[in-house]
This record gives C-alpha cells, structure tokens and sequence, in this order.
C-alpha cells in the first residue's frame, strides 16, 4: 500500500520540527504548588453588611505573618476548624483610605514587609500627587495604630508641617483654626505628637515629612540596613 503525498509531506514536517526543538533544561527550585501547598484557610472581617470572607492559601499566610501562623498551627479553636472571625476589623470602605487600613491591619498581625512596604506606597503617592493627610486621615491613622507607629510618626510630622507651612484658611479652610481644634478635640493624641514635633524643632525649619528617608518609617532599626532598597 502507497503512502499518500499529502501524509509524507505531513511526516516530513514533524521530523523537521523535532530537529529544531531544543531540550528545555530541568527546573530547579520548589515547584509554585509546593510553596502554595494545599491547605487553605478561611478568615472572615468585619460584622454584619460589611463582612468579607477570604480564602487564603496557609503556607504564604504564616510565612508571613506570625500572627496567623500562631492562631491556624497553634492549639486554638482556629487551629482546628482552619478558620477564623475578626469581626473588629473592617474592610476599607473607600480606596482613599485603603493605605492607612492595610499599614493598620499589618502592623496588628506583625507583617513588618507588609507594613514597611504600605508605608513606601503611602509616601509615595503623596510625594507624586503632591497630598498631605487629611485631617480625617490623621484621625482614622491614629485610630488604628499603637502609640510607637511609624505611621503615627509620618501622621505627626505631617501635622506639624501643616501647621507651620498652611495659612489658617488656605486650601479650601481645611486647615482652618476651627476644623484644627475640632480634630484635636475629638482626637487629642496627633495634636499632641505634632506639639511634640514642634517643640524638637523648635530651633530648626520642619522639613517636608514626605522627603524624609524611608527608613525612618520602616520597622528595622536604626542599625540596620534598609531590606527593601534596590542594590
């Protein structure tokens, strides 16, 4: 029995293409589902209309998180059921907002890359679209931090600037006498830090917080080097 033309054209092709194919060399390194591995676990924020429900892969979470990794491999109810509530925690209801939520959130549960890296895109943002805090903003960060934050740091020194270098009344009153003893009334702890901040300068100009080095809002030390700059 013949072969038909158009099958030894066909043949001819394959050989040629395996002629040209080059041996890929063998991977090295784990394999992505090795460090994703199966386990996933469920957290679930906030309370009422506003909860969300993630389903989160384990091995990431807890590599990064000590927190987490305490609470899902730990002797604790989570631990069991893989699962967890935090209804005090709410997800950001505004994407305005998001970078203060997010730095608050990684602080709480240790995630000090996390956290160091919101901070560089917080800052940065500012610096491009030429913002300060509101203060809105300076509250909610104060709301969400503990009293040694690098957050509640960059939120004082912001308010401090602000005092010194926006006129009562510019832009648009925001900075007004009236919405600054407002703030201060409602939330007196940035009034106090940015006092604070005021009287360490008291003899030197404020500089911008924006064009401060990035350490000085990370969570490493001052002896330390920098792990998130370029080489």
């Amino acid at each position: 029995m013949s072969v038909m033309p158009n099958s030894l054209e066909s043949m001819a092709l394959v050989v040629r293409a395996a002629r040209r194919t080059v041996a890929l060399p063998p991977m090295t390194g784990p394999l992505l589902s090795n460090l994703l591995g199966n386990s996933i676990v469920r957290i679930k924020v906030g309370i009422g209309r506003l909860t969300k429900t993630f389903n989160l892969h384990k091995n990431i979470l807890c590599q990064k998180a000590p927190f987490f990794d305490r609470m899902f491999n730990g002797a604790f109810v989570e631990g069991r059921n893989q699962a967890s509530t935090l209804p005090e925690d709410h997800p950001p209801p505004h994407l305005d907002y998001l970078s203060i939520q997010l730095f608050g959130l990684a602080e709480k549960y240790d995630i000090v890359e996390l956290a160091d890296k919101t901070m560089d895109h917080l800052i940065g943002r500012m610096k491009s679209e030429y913002l300060l805090l509101s203060l809105e903003q300076m509250s909610l960060a104060y709301s969400l931090t503990h009293k040694d934050s690098k957050l509640r740091l960059f939120t004082a020194r912001c308010a401090a600037y602000v005092v010194l270098h926006f006129p009562s009344g510019s832009n648009n009153n925001v900075w007004c006498k009236a919405n600054i003893q407002r703030a201060i009334t409602e939330n007196p702890d940035p009034g106090r830090d940015a006092l604070e901040t005021l009287r360490l300068h008291f003899d030197k100009i404020v500089e911008d917080p924006r064009t401060s080095p990035l350490c000085d809002y990370h969570q490493h030390s001052e002896t330390e080097a920098g792990p998130y700059e370029n080489p």
